[in-house]
């Protein structure tokens, strides 16, 4: 670098040096400003506080005598009277006697449904139980059947002439027997 650059470059930092102590020295005045107002904000406020006294009023307390005064009337009144002989009753509630609307509410309103639907499922799922016993049952009379069906006609087929005459004869009696049973009455 030449000395010519050299002398400009030092010439601008001495300039912005002087530039920046001028601003510092200027926000040091405000600060000490604003610092020199707020001493004279709270001396101010002091004076004021200590100059301040508080005065508390006097209760009231003619209304709460005079409530004291009616309760105590009618303590002296029920004393005065002759005491009330206690009856003792046995009783059995479904429902307390006070706020009977909330319970009424709760039991018909919650209650009661839900024990109609578990006695209706119960019903429901006892006939259910039955009928699946029931076409058990069933199921199993009809493989008997079935069974003996295909025995019968599988011993008819390899019958000769006159074993299917016996057959046959066997098969009328059966049908008679089971058409005039005791329990089908013509």
């Amino acid at each position: 670098m030449d000395e010519l650059t050299l002398k400009e470059i030092l010439a601008e930092q001495i300039e912005e040096a002087k530039a920046t102590r001028k601003y510092i020295t200027k926000l040091e005045r405000s600060i000490a400003d604003r610092d020199q107002v707020i001493k004279d904000i709270l001396v101010s406020f002091e004076q004021k506080t200590s100059d301040l006294k508080v005065e508390i009023p006097k209760p009231d307390l003619s209304e709460v005598t005079a409530t004291l005064d009616v309760k105590l009337t009618n303590i002296q009144q029920a004393v005065e009277r002759k005491p009330v002989p206690v009856i003792r009753q046995f009783r059995f509630l479904l429902f307390p006697e006070t706020n009977t609307e909330h319970y009424y509410k709760i039991i018909f309103g919650r209650i009661l449904p839900w024990l109609v639907i578990v006695l209706i499922s119960t019903y429901l799922f006892s006939l259910g139980s039955d009928w699946l016993n029931n076409q058990q049952v069933i199921e199993l009379q009809e493989i008997e059947t079935n069974i003996s069906a295909r025995a019968w006609s599988k011993l008819y087929d390899k019958a000769n002439k006159r074993d299917k005459k016996k057959l046959d004869e066997l098969w009328e009696r059966a049908r008679k027997k089971t058409i005039h049973t005791p329990t089908n009455r013509d």
